[in-house]
C-alpha cells in the first residue's frame, strides 16, 4: 500500500463529466451567463490527461510522481531550514544588541540618579533665591515709596520755609510787623531825615483821624 494512495479520481472525475455533458434546456435563462458545453468537455479531458500522468488509472500514484512529490517535499524543507536558521541568525543579532543597550543603560543610569539629585537641589536652591529676589523687590520698592513719599514732604517743607524767609525778609525791610508793631531794635525811624520834620509816632496818624471825625 503506497502513501500517497488518495481516492479514486475516474470515479469523481467521470461523475463531474457526466453531470457537466448533460444539457442546460431546464435553464435557458442562465444559459447566456454559462460557457459552452465544447468548452468544458476541452477542459474535462486536459484536467484527466493532467491527472492521468500521475495516477494510473486507480488510486495508486506513479512512482515518477512519487519522485516528483519527494523531490518537491525536500526543497519545501530546504527552504523552511534556511528560513528558520536566518530568524534564529537575526533573533541573536537581536539579542546582542539589546545586551548591548542594557549594558549601555547600566552605565548611563547611576550618573543619570547623580544629575537628577543635583537638578532636585539646584531647582531648590532657585526657588529659594526667587523667593529671596521677591522679598529684596518688594522691600526696594517699599523703600522707593518712602523716599517719593519723603521728597514730596521735602519739596513742600522747603516751599514752606522759602515763604516764611521770603516773609521775613520783607517784613525786616518795612520795619514793622502785620500790625503796625515796629520790630525790636527798629522803633527808631532809621530813614528819618535829621535836618527834616519830627517822624511821626505809631499811632498819630490814627489820632488825626478820629480828631478829624470828631470835628
Amino acid at each position: 500500500d503506497c502513501l500517497w494512495a488518495l481516492p479514486r479520481m475516474d470515479e469523481t472525475l467521470a461523475a463531474t463529466a457526466e453531470s457537466s455533458s448533460q444539457p442546460f434546456n431546464e435553464t435557458k435563462t442562465l444559459r447566456e451567463g454559462l460557457v459552452d458545453q465544447a468548452e468544458l468537455e476541452t477542459t474535462f479531458r486536459e484536467g484527466m490527461t493532467l491527472i492521468d500522468r500521475f495516477y494510473n488509472g486507480g488510486n495508486r500514484a506513479k512512482p515518477e510522481a512519487l519522485d516528483i512529490l519527494v523531490v518537491v517535499l525536500d526543497s519545501v524543507v530546504r527552504r523552511m531550514r534556511n528560513q528558520y536558521s536566518n530568524r534564529q541568525r537575526e533573533i541573536a543579532d537581536c539579542r546582542e544588541k539589546m545586551a548591548t543597550i542594557d549594558a549601555a543603560i547600566a552605565r548611563i543610569k547611576p550618573k543619570q540618579e547623580q544629575l537628577k539629585a543635583e537638578l532636585a537641589a539646584k531647582r531648590a536652591r532657585a526657588e529659594e533665591l526667587g523667593g529671596d529676589i521677591g522679598d529684596g523687590l518688594g522691600s526696594v520698592k517699599s523703600a522707593i515709596d518712602i523716599a517719593k513719599e519723603a521728597l514730596q514732604n521735602a519739596k513742600i517743607a522747603t516751599r514752606v520755609a522759602e515763604g516764611k524767609v521770603s516773609a521775613q525778609a520783607q517784613r525786616d525791610a518795612r520795619g514793622y510787623d502785620s500790625h503796625g508793631r515796629p520790630l525790636a531794635g527798629r522803633e527808631k525811624n532809621l530813614r528819618r531825615n535829621p535836618n527834616g520834620p519830627a517822624a511821626r509816632k505809631p499811632g498819630d496818624m490814627l489820632k488825626d483821624v478820629l480828631e478829624t471825625r470828631q470835628t
